[in-house]
Parts: structure tokens; C-alpha cells; sequence
């Protein structure tokens, strides 16, 4: 069982709590160039949060703009790929392979500064942090990801960790999910999503799924009901996706509740509490079911310090232009990743187009130009493991506009589960995390938007001869050709 202080930073950014150190290490020379700041008063460019996002923003604007003048504020001493999370779960990773110490991550030049932000003041340009300094800068992003509400759920961080009560969603509690999978033998599993805004809508599923393979493989499915709460109204929200979905349950035998959302674990008693929802979203009853293993998806939010701050919009997110990632009421103010006010999926994939967007954007700034060249679509993508070997890599955009990769190379079609797509979530996705995302590069990014423009060409072209034949001059018709 563990506190709310011990749940609460622990899936809040991709780094969390203090954790034994894996045994990859970078060389020794280039982690000691990564060096905790001394005080500085002043920088070009503050990142407040060393995750996944923070990290990429990092590298890129100490390559561009050299040592000393990008501070990194991140209370954490570990980095956590949490995308892993779910294959440690699973049983299909160790929970060492999701992370490192944050000294090798950070990039060599930037100052790391181990502290929390404690205040913003963007009107001032500057911030305060919980060691009772205060940092100015020229421009700051702010990367400070979501937190997981375990208190949101009465009972809930109490019963975890009884063995029966799991959750894929933070580095202390993943590895129990596939311990307790091991242990049922007979009864009802039950797997939960929340209302709100999650990191990764597939969180659940992807829980479920695996853990109902590893019961089917193991002979103990016929003794095991498995059942799927949803708060949301449907199973998944982009329809192409969602159809695939809703026969994989029904072939496997999964019992799928919509508008079911936990409200209380009673861990004495086995027992989870549900409000059913109505079409508005409000509560219109209670269901009350027995578990004999439970995994949660918790609710999740913004971090206080933001949603108190003067970036927050109303919803307590960085108040965060969808398509440019600059702050909509301080132009020297990015927000990215999972703590930004954009309405698309919050994963890693989109923290990674995003950084695309801000870094074109901010660069722009800095060389006094506009900030609104690049625009951001909304993409994200959600590789939904749905068995051991087997993958749908679900690619959309705003409006849950497909923006598939592999599909239209006629390499796999990415609405049905896949094994080349399980290689790329358990093996190529890591590697290009570590080696690629985090130093500053993304290279899969560029090449998608490198076809957006191509595409966009033929378009652009057409346009004006279009307008110039509406108008009746310009345009000359094609001449006949000459016949003899």
C-alpha cells in the first residue's frame, strides 16, 4: 500500500522518484558534462520539466544556442520512457529498461537545476523554485506533464499494493500488474478508465488485453470473467479504430461496460464502486462489482503549481495555441506535451510533432520573426499492444483524422493488430526514444511532414490557375494539336 505523497509524483512527468539506476549508462565523460547548476540568476531559455518533452526541447536549444544558456528545472533524478510501463505490466520489459538517471539524459551543456517551480511569473519573466530562488529568462517552455489523481478515488492508494489492486500507471506499481496476473487462478478481473483527460486513451485496454492473453495462455481464462469499465460512451473514439476494437472483445469474450466510472476501491471487501453516467456525463446510479484482481487507470490533471499559475486556461492546462504552441496570452511562453491545453491524445508521439511545431516556431522568434509558421495537426498515436506479438499502431490527428504511416506504403494495414507493429512498440519506439527523441531528433517526424508539404504542392499549384479561370483572364487554354 503506498501514500498519496508516494503516488502522486510518481507518474507525473517522465521522470519521477529517486530509483535504483539501470546498468546502461552513457560514457563517462558526457554525463559529467551534464552538471546540477550552481546559481544563476538569468537564461535564454528555461524548461520547467526534464520528461519526455522537456529533454527534447533541451538538446535541441543547447546545440543552438551553446553551454550555460538552457536551464532544465526538474526536481526528479530519474527519466522514465512511461510508454514502457504498459509492457512491464504485461511481463514483457523490466521496469529498468524504462528508465535512467536524469544526468544522462539531460544534454551536456544544459543546467540541470534539481528543484520544483514553486511560482510562476510570466508577467516578470521569470519563476520561482522551491528552494527559494528565482530564475529570469527570454523564453520558457513548459514541460511539466500530468499527474495522476490517486486520492481522486476514495480508498484507491490505500488498496494498492495488496496484491490485488494494480496499475500500470506509475514506476512503483507497473511491475505488480503481471505479478498478480500470475497469481489468479479463478474469479473476475476487472479493468478500469476514468473520465477526463488520461495519458494515452489505450492505457486500459492495452492493461486488459494483455493480461487476458497471458490468462488464456496460461489455461485459466475459462476460469476467469473479464471485464472492461469505461467512463467514456464509447469504446474508443475514432471510429476506424474502434470497430476493430469492439470485435476483438467480443471475440475474446471481455464484458465492456461504457459510462462506468470508479468512484471507490474497498479493498477488505474485494469490492469496486462505479457512478453510471449519463448522456450528459453526470451520475444517474451506482454499480458495485467484486474483483479478485483490479488495475486502475487513475484520474489525471494538470500539476497545482500550473493550474494555480497565470498560464493556466480554465481547465487548470497551459493555456496553449492548438496549432502554433505558443502561449495564447504571453508570446515568450511555450507550453508541449502532456500539461498543454491542445485536444488531442497526450503521449509520446505527440509531445514529439509538437516539439517539431515549437522548435520551428520559437527559433523563428529568437530571429525576430513570427511565431505561427509551423502548425501544429494534432497527430498522436497510440501502438494498442493487444497480445504478446500482436499490435494496432493507431495514428490520428485533430477530429480523429487517420494520419496513418505504414498503411499507405501498403506495409500493413494499421486498423488491425500486426506483428511488425509489436517490433516497433517493444523495440524500435525505445531505441528511437532514447537515442533519437530525447537528444533533440525526429527524424519520423520530419519525414511525415516532409509528405504533408509534397502533398500540399499539387494543391497549391492548382489553386491559382483555378481563381485565374474563375476570373476569366490568365489562363490559356491548352492549343490544339497539330494534325497532318
Amino acid at each position: 500500500m503506498f501514500t498519496n505523497r508516494q503516488l502522486g509524483g510518481a507518474a507525473a512527468r517522465g521522470a519521477a522518484v529517486a530509483a535504483p539506476a539501470p546498468a546502461h549508462r552513457r560514457p563517462a565523460s558526457r554525463r559529467a558534462a551534464v552538471r546540477v547548476a550552481g546559481f544563476k540568476g538569468s537564461y535564454k531559455v528555461v524548461i520547467v520539466g526534464g520528461g519526455s518533452a522537456g529533454a527534447t526541447v533541451a538538446s535541441h536549444y543547447v546545440r543552438k544556442l551553446g553551454p550555460g544558456q538552457v536551464a532544465v528545472i526538474e526536481p526528479s533524478h530519474q527519466h522514465y520512457y512511461q510508454p514502457l510501463w504498459t509492457l512491464v505490466g504485461g511481463g514483457f520489459k523490466g521496469i529498468d529498461e524504462s528508465r535512467r538517471p536524469m544526468s544522462d539524459v539531460l544534454p551536456a551543456g544544459a543546467d540541470w537545476i534539481p528543484a520544483s517551480v514553486s511560482e510562476f511569473l510570466p508577467s516578470d519573466n521569470r519563476v520561482s523554485t522551491s528552494d527559494g530562488r528565482t530564475y529570469e529568462y527570454d523564453y520558457l517552455v513548459v514541460a511539466t506533464g500530468m499527474q495522476a489523481k490517486w486520492g481522486r478515488v476514495k480508498g484507491l492508494p490505500e488498496a494498492l499494493g495488496d496484491g490485488a489492486v494494480v496499475s500500470n500507471m506509475s514506476p512503483r506499481t507497473a511491475p505488480m500488474t503481471y505479478t498478480a496476473v500470475r497469481a489468479l487462478r479463478s474469479g473476475h478481473a476487472l479493468f478500469t478508465m476514468p473520465k477526463g483527460v488520461v495519458k494515452c486513451p489505450g492505457a486500459a485496454h492495452k492493461a486488459c488485453y494483455i493480461s487476458e492473453d497471458h490468462l488464456r495462455r496460461a489455461g485459466r481464462r475459462p476460469d476467469v470473467a473479464v471485464t472492461l469499465a469505461l467512463a467514456g460512451d464509447k469504446i474508443f473514439g475514432v471510429p476506424r479504430y474502434a470497430a476493430t476494437i469492439s470485435a476483438l472483445v467480443a471475440d475474446r469474450g471481455i464484458d465492456v461496460r461504457l459510462n462506468t466510472n470508479l468512484v471507490e476501491v474497498r479493498g477488505p471487501q474485494k469490492e469496486a464502486v462505479f457512478e453510471v453516467l449519463g448522456q450528459a456525463g453526470q451520475a444517474v446510479g451506482e454499480r458495485v462489482m467484486k474483483y479478485d484482481m483490479l488495475h486502475v487507470t487513475p484520474p489525471q490533471g494538470p500539476l497545482d503549481v500550473v493550474a494555480r499559475s497565470q498560464l493556466a486556461n480554465e481547465g487548470g492546462w497551459v493555456a496553449t495555441d492548438p496549432e502554433t504552441m505558443q502561449h495564447t496570452r504571453y508570446p515568450n511562453v511555450f507550453g508541449i506535451g502532456d500539461c498543454a491545453a491542445v485536444p488531442t491524445s497526450k503521449t509520446a508521439a505527440a509531445a514529439a510533432a509538437q516539439f517539431l511545431v515549437l522548435r520551428d516556431n520559437l527559433d523563428s522568434l529568437m530571429a525576430g520573426g513570427g511565431a505561427d509558421g509551423a502548425r501544429y495537426d494534432g497527430y498522436s498515436s497510440c501502438p494498442l499492444v493487444t497480445k504478446r506479438g500482436a499490435c494496432m499502431m493507431m495514428e490520428f490527428g485533430y477530429g480523429g483524422k487517420i494520419m496513418e504511416t505504414f498503411t499507405p506504403l501498403g506495409v500493413v494495414d494499421q486498423s488491425k493488430e500486426d506483428y511488425l507493429m509489436w517490433l516497433v512498440k517493444t523495440e524500435a519506439l525505445p531505441w528511437a526514444y532514447w537515442n533519437l527523441m530525447t537528444k533533440g531528433y525526429v527524424p519520423w517526424g520530419e519525414y511525415k511532414n516532409a509528405l504533408k508539404r509534397l502533398e500540399a504542392k499539387p494543391a497549391a499549384a492548382a489553386a491559382p490557375a483555378a481563381q485565374q479561370q474563375q476570373q476569366g483572364g490568365g489562363a490559356q487554354p491548352a492549343p490544339e494539336p497539330t494534325r497532318r
